[in-house]
């Protein structure tokens, strides 16, 4: 695990492919730790897959049964704590009042360019998400560690992409050493941010002002 330290209202907590609860204990151990009261409100954004016009009411329904072992898991790892979940709404002004009530915001991987899509037909910009997030815990796995980045290298597109410029790093998600030959291209990017390579097994906590 890499750490980022600096005083700050924002938490980040951005994986390289893994959320499985056995190797990724630490991460759900600060998703509760970082909200400060025994109540934690979450939600999830499992947007990665479906263009938003395309989801089904039978989709809707799974919203809210991976929400249901979001919060087993973070019952069963902090059962010093309480949790609620919010399932998802693909009304714009009542998902926006969502990521309001929320303490944590995590955002499934899947397709990156559809995630982002999804988020910004939803929340309207970039800077409204910044808005909206401030002062939460938030963080992604795979696209969804992506989504909150200034670049990253894409393994779907081959290529380095944009993110929604919330966090001012570079990263590259699912991460080996045979993929060395496509550093160069994420390190030259905008070359002065930071790049953090993460492999499937690992993720950083960032703590920054939004």
């Amino acid at each position: 695990m890499t750490e980022i330290s600096k005083k700050a209202e924002t938490h980040f907590l951005l994986s390289g492919g893994n959320t499985s609860p056995y190797e990724m204990f630490e991460m759900y151990r600060y998703m509760a730790e970082l909200v400060p009261k025994n109540e934690v409100t979450f939600i999830t954004l499992p947007f990665a897959n479906t263009e938003l016009e395309s989801i089904t009411p039978e989709r809707t329904h799974w919203f809210e049964g991976d929400a249901k072992g979001f919060a087993h898991w973070l019952a069963f790892i902090n059962p010093h704590k309480r949790f609620t979940y919010i399932v998802p709404s693909l009304d714009p002004e009542t998902f926006c009042q969502q990521l309001q009530q929320a303490d944590v915001i995590w955002a499934h991987g899947g397709n990156g360019d559809v995630l982002q899509a999804n988020i910004l037909k939803l929340v309207g910009s970039s800077e409204r998400l910044k808005e909206l997030v401030t002062g939460k815990v938030c963080g992604g796995n795979s696209a969804g560690c992506n989504m909150w980045t200034n670049s990253y290298y894409s393994n779907d597109n081959a290529k380095v992409c944009l993110g929604l410029d919330i966090v001012k790093i570079k990263t590259f998600c699912h991460y080996q050493s045979y993929k060395w030959d496509k550093l160069n291209e994420i390190v030259k990017f905008n070359p002065k941010l930071p790049f953090i390579p993460l492999h499937d097994n690992e993720f950083v906590k960032i703590s920054i002002m939004v």
